[in-house]
């Protein structure tokens, strides 16, 4: 897409984009290697296995690469015990979501600068069970063992805003006030082209976004800007762990 929009393709029309922080919590994180250790207790992501997904999310790169990528994502900068998990999720989320999405975003604004509108849905909901509509045991199960780590995942934005509304939907009244200002950005934006005013939209050069928020959304400047300039220098393949260490398309030798 940002290639088509570059190469004028693609007619120049108003855009609405944006990822989930941890889009890419679904996907990975039930993985067997990610879950059985979780379950038992033990740490999800230890330094072998994020060093390993890293050769893997991107094959054709020298190990000097490899290394400028970790130095991206400093383990400084999670919480003890959970590092090297939160520094696996970041950079698959940016490498297979928010990377892409910002160059879509950047490439619609340079042919229509000022409406394109890119957000970070960041909000972390209280009973991640509802959205596959699990009840009984095996909701109790997930909120216990799985919410913790499953951050603003991947459709988390689609349950707020379908069922901001839904006095059967198990929302807090901030996930309800959320998914209710969704809808009015969403629903000026069809009328006007535009969100509401608190939401700009991007430049030719610069990178604002709307952060999404329980607390009440903010505005902000370049998400993951650095982390995705180096990461799209590189093909990024994803490619989950299996229980061996070894990616789902890697063939086992014999």
């Amino acid at each position: 897409l940002a290639g088509l929009f570059a190469a004028g393709e693609l007619p120049a029309r108003p855009l609405l984009i944006g990822t989930n922080r941890d889009d890419i919590s679904l996907f990975l994180g039930f993985t067997p290697a990610e879950a059985l250790p979780e379950l038992l207790g033990l740490p999800m992501v230890n330094e072998l296995m994020l060093r390993e997904s890293v050769r893997r999310f991107f094959p054709a790169t020298s190990r000097a690469n490899r290394t400028a990528v970790l130095e991206r994502y400093p383990l400084s900068r999670y919480p003890p015990g959970d590092r090297y998990r939160r520094a696996l999720f970041d950079l698959s989320t940016d490498g297979y979501f928010a990377c892409p999405s910002r160059r879509v975003a950047r490439a619609a604004a340079a042919r229509l600068p000022g409406r394109a509108f890119r957000y970070v849905f960041s909000a972390d909901l209280s009973d991640g069970a509802f959205a596959p509509g699990l009840s009984g045991w095996l909701r109790r199960f997930l909120d216990r063992e799985v919410r913790p780590w499953l951050g603003a995942y991947h459709g988390a934005n689609e349950v707020v805003f379908w069922h901001a509304d839904d006095r059967a939907a198990r929302l807090s009244p901030d996930e309800r006030a959320l998914g209710r200002r969704m809808v009015e950005h969403w629903v000026s934006f069809v009328k006007s082209g535009a969100p509401l005013l608190s939401w700009p939209g991007m430049g030719d050069s610069d990178e604002p976004f709307l952060e999404l928020r329980l607390e009440g959304d903010r505005p902000g400047r370049g998400w993951h800007a650095d982390e995705c300039t180096l990461l799209e220098q590189f093909r990024f393949v994803w490619n989950p762990l299996t229980l061996s260490h070894r990616p789902f398309l890697e063939p086992v030798a014999s």
